[in-house]
């Protein structure tokens, strides 16, 4: 057996949900590329919005409380944080230099995409 697979689907919320809060501490306040932060880039606005929509459900799933966005559930959550990883891959792939907020928002953005993967394939 699968030992992520074994997990409780709590402890596979806390991961989503871990990796979507340190992704978020690092696309908004950390420094990417030198002095450089991510609310420096044109498309900032997007893993922003994909990771608050991911967390919020993610949050609702671990508090039992429903969300009023009908159509939102595990796999869309998925979706989304895959998105999140996506965009993130792409940038530092991309980028000349890279610091420490650019490595941290990769492996929370990975981190994130596993736990809501696990949790979307319950």
């Amino acid at each position: 057996m699968d030992p992520l697979k074994a997990l409780p689907r709590v402890q596979k919320l806390y991961a989503a949900a871990g990796g979507l809060a340190v992704f978020l501490v690092a696309l908004l306040l950390l420094d990417w590329a030198g002095p450089v932060k991510a609310t420096d880039l044109n498309t900032w606005w997007i893993p922003f919005v994909l990771a608050v929509v991911a967390g919020g459900y993610v949050v609702s799933e671990i508090f039992g409380f429903t969300l009023p966005i009908s159509g939102l559930n595990a796999s869309r959550a998925f979706g989304a944080t895959f998105l999140v990883f996506f965009w993130t891959l792409m940038w530092f792939l991309e980028a000349p230099t890279r610091a420490i907020g650019a490595w941290l928002a990769l492996v929370a953005s990975l981190v994130a995409a596993v736990g809501a993967w696990l949790v979307s394939t319950d």
